[in-house]
């Protein structure tokens, strides 16, 4: 079964983690920075997947992590006077590892690509040369002793020369 674009938005926005946009603290009721931007990431990502189409989900990805980012880059570490801490630095390794994952794998993706190559297209240029009709009795002749057919020859190609039989 094949995964829709809907699953596939959801899937990132699990893996990624959604935070609020203005508190940094994580949601899940489709509030967050990723789930309101993944259409716009999706669609700003279309043409990845006609390349590959894990290359589209990697790229979404890196730039929700990038938006996690941009949120959480504004806290700090604290700590109150009842000893009670708060560690953001910790949530901004995390997504920095997140997006470090992501940036490899589109690497490694588009290396695989790349290497493919380019499909040659074009006219043939070098053709087996053709002998004109009134050489042709001696080819058979010499077909018909040799170690078989001559699988260069026009008559297999669709000459416009009909084949000739061996003289008798």
């Amino acid at each position: 079964m094949a995964v829709t674009d809907a699953q596939m938005q959801a899937l990132i926005t699990r893996l990624v983690g959604d935070v609020d946009p203005t508190t940094g603290d994580p949601t899940t009721a489709g509030t967050g920075i990723v789930a309101t931007n993944m259409p716009t990431l999706w669609s700003i990502h279309e043409a990845k997947g006609t390349v590959l189409p894990a290359l589209r989900r990697w790229y979404v990805q890196r730039d929700a992590y990038e938006l996690v980012l941009a949120v959480l880059r504004s806290q700090y570490d604290w700590t109150d006077a009842a000893r009670q801490s708060f560690h953001a630095n910790q949530q901004v390794k995390a997504a920095e590892a997140g997006y470090k994952r992501a940036s490899d794998e589109i690497g490694r993706l588009e290396a695989g690509v790349a290497g493919r190559g380019t499909p040659a297209v074009g006219t043939i240029a070098a053709t087996a040369p053709l002998r004109p009709p009134d050489a042709w009795a001696a080819a058979v002749a010499e077909a018909s002793t040799g170690p078989g057919p001559d699988p260069n020859s026009s008559r297999y190609s669709g000459s416009p020369y009909p084949p000739l039989v061996a003289p008798p």
